[in-house]
């Protein structure tokens, strides 16, 4: 007697082994991609929301300590693509050029191999800049490119009075107290203050800073816990003083160490991130002794602008507008 029915006749039974045990496989390496490899979905909590906000903060954060002029905001949530793949899509403003926001401009992937990679989606050269920055934004004190050639230049003195809307990054000759920038932005209450060059990487004389652009993170409550453990995470949230400052840039500093899984993965990758592992301790350390600021990013007419560097210590400047 046999006990074989037509389901099995053939030899159908091997075929139909062969493809239980590929199904298996296929299951059971996408369990282990997903559950061992970076998850941006799975980040600790930070803010106290039940949307993923988290993986786009901590990428917000690197970026924009590293390049100065810029606002960038990740989608909530990124779009797993099976086998521990996501991706993100990212909306990027200059703040001389507003970008088209209902448009996407680059697309961030994370893969099975923990590697963080950057797509441009609008083939835009001056959206891919931002990747590529530029070290002469500011010069480092000793580094200084002289300015006075503007005041000899009348007619390009006058030129530069005369832009209605300026982007500027302005460096100092000798770096500031936290203190004194602070009575610069009392004292120049009609340009806006973007952005602070606090620190630099050594070996690239790359900006490190801080931006003081509300974001959208700003109206977000942060847990309980990460209040506490990082205050003036978010500097928007409060007033701004030297202390709220160097307390915030502190924060982020530590935020960023404190979740070496996202770090491991930015490290892996060939993303041009300057704020990686050892680096952040030499940052940290340097931070917790003191802080000071070599160079301000501002927006503001032209004259007032002017009208700043002739009555300041400012050695250079570079022009940010297109």
């Amino acid at each position: 007697m046999s006990f074989r029915t037509p389901f099995y006749k053939d030899g159908k039974e091997y075929e139909i082994i062969i493809v239980i045990i590929v199904v298996l496989v296929i299951a059971g390496a996408h369990i282990y991609t997903t559950t061992t490899n970076y998850n941006p979905n799975n980040e600790e909590k930070i803010f106290d929301s039940d949307e993923n906000l988290e993986y786009g903060y901590l990428l917000t954060t690197i970026l924009e300590m590293q390049y100065p002029g810029l606002s960038i905001v990740i989608d909530d949530e990124c779009t797993a693509k099976g086998f521990g793949r996501y991706e993100a899509n990212a909306y990027v403003d200059f703040y001389y050029k507003q970008g088209d926001t209902a448009t996407p401009t680059v697309k961030f992937t994370i893969n099975e191999s923990d590697v963080f990679s950057t797509d441009f989606i609008e083939l835009d050269e001056t959206y891919e800049d931002i990747f590529t920055g530029t070290t002469n934004e500011f010069m480092l004190p000793g580094e200084l490119y002289n300015i006075n050639y503007i005041e000899k230049d009348k007619d390009l003195y006058n030129e530069v009075k005369n832009i209605e809307y300026l982007d500027a990054s302005l460096s100092f000759g000798k770096e500031k107290t936290l203190d004194e920038i602070v009575e610069m932005m009392v004292k120049y209450d009609q340009l806006d203050f973007i952005w602070l060059a606090l620190d630099h990487v050594d070996n690239y004389d790359w900006p490190i800073g801080l931006s003081l652009i509300d974001g959208k993170y700003a109206d977000i409550e942060l847990t309980d816990t990460v209040d506490s453990h990082y205050p003036n995470l978010i500097l928007s949230k409060n007033v701004i003083t030297a202390d709220t400052i160097k307390q915030s840039y502190i924060s982020n500093l530590q935020l960023l160490k404190d979740h070496s899984d996202f770090m491991d993965m930015i490290l892996s990758s060939a993303f041009g991130a300057y704020i990686v592992d050892e680096t952040l301790n030499d940052l940290s350390n340097r931070t917790l002794k003191d802080v000071t600021c070599y160079g301000i990013r501002v927006i503001g007419s032209g004259e007032d602008i002017i009208e700043m560097v002739d009555n300041e210590q400012i050695t250079n400047l570079c022009i940010n507008n297109e």
